[in-house]
């Protein structure tokens, strides 16, 4: 049987991750567990916490090193349409157009050296651990080798189990909450305001984004200094 409890899940970092949004615990949990049950039971089953389907899973908080720049070159098939000219599309032409099939496209992320990446949450220790200990990156171009993770911890922490992965010790957002969930949590009256998807899935086109209170940061040094002086 599963016990949910307040945690703090610390995953020790090999290379520089690259992050395109807002990444929760929740976000890497269910798609590790997709991999071997399906969709539906991965946000069925997924060892946390919820309130009003909102998981009670924090925003990677980066010990953050270095800003770098990472450039990729890839090589792209071209449609029919993106090789045709912009005239004849919106004449809704079926022109040919003669021009390579394949083109060489040089992508740019942003990406983070960090140290150590910090999650805070409720849920079941033993059992994200189980789940973590099988991921091996994070983040975007993870098959290419960016957010390798070398080691993790998930310890048991104390702190308000309704509002723990939701809310910090000095009122912010941990991950993005429905404006009418923040109000009952009591949060900062003044939050950072975003229309984001505060459920999973979060890549799915079909789940509606809603205005969310957001973190301010993803500073894990500063959370870190804040849980040891609310100790």
């Amino acid at each position: 049987m599963q016990r949910f409890e307040p945690f703090l899940a610390t995953l020790e970092m090999v290379t520089p991750v690259i992050l395109r949004a807002s990444l929760t615990l929740d976000a890497i949990l269910i798609g590790e567990n997709a991999l071997y049950v399906g969709d539906a039971a991965a946000i069925r089953d997924v060892p946390l916490a919820k309130r009003n389907g909102v998981p009670l899973a924090s925003q990677a908080y980066l010990d953050a090193v270095d800003m770098i720049t990472v450039h990729k070159a890839v090589t792209m098939r071209q449609t029919e349409a993106s090789r045709m000219p912009l005239h004849a599309i919106a004449l809704g032409r079926r022109a040919s157009f003669s021009g390579e099939a394949y083109k060489n496209t040089l992508n740019t992320y942003e990406g983070v050296s960090v140290r150590r990446i910090v999650f805070a949450g409720v849920g079941d220790p033993d059992a994200i651990r189980d789940v973590l200990e099988d991921v091996r990156c994070i983040g975007t171009r993870r098959a290419d080798g960016f957010g390798m993770i070398s080691s993790c911890t998930v310890e048991p922490f104390d702190a308000d189990p309704a509002r723990w992965g939701l809310v910090d010790p000095e009122g912010e957002p941990m991950r993005p909450v429905p404006l009418a969930m923040w109000a009952e949590l009591g949060g900062t009256r003044s939050p950072v305001i975003q229309a984001v998807r505060a459920r999973p899935f979060y890549w799915d086109v079909r789940n509606p984004a809603e205005a969310c209170a957001v973190p301010p940061d993803m500073d894990a040094v500063r959370l870190i200094r804040m849980l040891e002086a609310a100790a």
